[in-house]
């Protein structure tokens, strides 16, 4: 059971990190393609990390359930964003919201549960990051 589910977590995960074939052609579109990666980054290890933690932990069937479907909001943004699509916003935030909230319980060992938190933060500062790089104005060329 534990080898189908780390087979499944690792299908899982290599999409997420699959690299952009074409190089970037405009300075826009090379920091663009770098937050892509970072996000990615970030995504992948959140994911893989979570799914580590699912085997060592002690979740109840709607825990179970939540962390599963969370996962798979993860996969499914990956793919659709492969695909050039958008992936779905509301399910994404579900999907972060599902993790913080089985993580803010004691299903997880300390250090899987740890790992997972620093993962959340590190993806909720990137966004930040990206909200502020966006509100920004841009610097006027003379």
């Amino acid at each position: 059971m534990k080898m189908k589910w780390m087979l499944a977590c690792a299908l899982i995960s290599l999409p997420l990190c699959a690299q952009e074939v074409a190089a970037p052609q405009q300075t826009g579109r090379a920091k663009q393609s770098e937050a892509a990666r970072n996000r990615r980054e970030l995504v992948l290890r959140l994911a893989t990390d979570a799914s580590a933690a699912r085997q060592n932990a002690t979740l109840s069937d709607a825990q179970r359930k939540q962390l599963d479907s969370a996962l798979e909001s993860l996969q499914s943004a990956g793919q659709r964003r492969r695909k050039g699509e958008r992936p779905d916003r509301e399910k994404m935030r579900q999907a972060l919201r599902d993790l913080n909230e089985i993580t803010a319980g004691e299903a997880f060992r300390p250090e899987d549960r740890s790992k997972v938190r620093e993962d959340l933060m590190a993806l909720r500062e990137f966004q930040k990051k990206q909200r502020a790089s966006r509100q920004a104005p841009a610097p006027k060329v003379e």
